[in-house]
């Protein structure tokens, strides 16, 4: 073999070899919006510039009223997680104007899922009350009217945004374990809601003189 035919075969051998070790795109999935072509208007909010879960609320409900899609992004090895956060101005610019059901919320507060007038569950339980849910079609008057009308609420008293994303993933794990893959009606509806402030302290006792 002459030395150019070595030569192209040993950068033919690389060549092939750099392109069986290029690492896949990484799955995108997308949870929260309603019509694709939406996308365009999604603004990413950066867990890292902001202090406490009120202020990310704050944000998503500003960019929400300014006619664009807050949207939160979960990057993990080999899957990246875009979910768009629902916010009240939608009931004025997208129509939606019906209102959220008691029945059709779920309510995330401290690691706890609270539903109706049920006790609270803890956050291993999600997967299988979204199932009962997604599945009721109105059946049941305690349980979400329709796939696409049920919501889930998080909130939570501690400082800091470290356990948002794992609560994020939780859910959106537990979302897809429950949604029947033929169910092109369901979706994801998910609201940051700052805690409520504590009670101030009670008003010290009144004291009657005899």
């Amino acid at each position: 073999m002459s030395d150019k035919l070595l030569i192209f075969a040993l950068f033919a051998a690389i060549g092939c070899q750099s392109c069986q070790l290029a690492p896949e795109a990484p799955a995108h999935q997308i949870y929260g919006l309603v019509a694709p072509a939406q996308d365009s208007l999604g603004v990413e909010i950066d867990l890292a510039q902001f202090r406490d879960l009120s202020a990310v609320a704050q944000r998503a409900e500003a960019i929400s009223c300014n006619d664009s899609l807050p949207k939160i992004v979960l990057r993990q090895k080999g899957v990246i997680k875009s979910i768009y956060l629902y916010s009240l101005c939608w009931e004025q610019h997208f129509g939606c104007g019906d209102g959220l059901w008691r029945r059709n919320l779920f309510s995330i507060q401290n690691g706890l899922i609270y539903k109706s007038d049920a006790a609270p569950q803890p956050l291993d339980s999600l997967q299988r009350m979204l199932a009962q849910d997604l599945a009721n079609y109105g059946e049941d008057p305690m349980l979400s009217r329709l796939p696409r009308e049920l919501m889930i609420h998080i909130t939570y008293d501690s400082a800091g945004l470290d356990v948002l994303p794992s609560i994020l993933e939780r859910i959106t794990e537990a979302y897809e374990q429950a949604v029947r893959s033929d169910d092109a009606t369901a979706n994801l509806n998910v609201q940051l809601m700052p805690p409520l402030p504590p009670l101030p302290p009670p008003p010290p006792p009144v004291r009657y003189w005899n």
